[in-house]
């Protein structure tokens, strides 16, 4: 193996790992997005619960 094959293969593999790393990261995320997202409509649903509520209360 000639020392530029070898910084080949290097760099290859450097690449590859910091692929996977951006992979990971986008699946963090994502993740995290769809927490935020959930949450999100969490709040929205007691908003509406309470609205409900102060309605019945008033009839």
């Amino acid at each position: 193996m000639t020392p530029n094959t070898a910084k080949t293969c290097l760099s290859l593999s450097g690449t590859k790992s910091l692929v996977r790393t951006f992979n990971s990261l986008i699946d963090i995320h994502s993740c995290c997005r769809s927490i935020e997202d959930l949450q999100e409509q969490e709040k929205d649903l007691e908003e509406l619960k309470a609205s409900k509520f102060t309605k019945n209360n008033e009839s």
